[in-house]
């Protein structure tokens, strides 16, 4: 019995949109609310953020799959 390999793409592992933006705002938003608060409001701002820029890169992601798909 034989065991066919399937090729792994060699292809960068590159941040999708989503996640760039949730950095981005994630920076701008603790710089400038870097006053309000203490410690923990300040990580737990940046926990949200994060974690809705993971979500937003995963629909986007979707979307442009779907999309494709529909055009095949």
């Amino acid at each position: 019995m034989q065991i066919e390999r399937v090729e792994q793409s060699r292809r960068r592992w590159l941040p999708t949109a989503g996640i760039v933006a949730s950095i981005g705002l994630g920076i701008w938003v603790g710089w400038t609310f870097a006053n309000v608060g203490g410690f923990v409001e300040q990580i737990a701002l940046w926990v949200g953020v994060l974690m809705a820029g993971f979500g937003g890169g995963r629909l986007f992601r979707r979307s442009l799959q779907s999309r494709r798909n529909r055009q095949r």
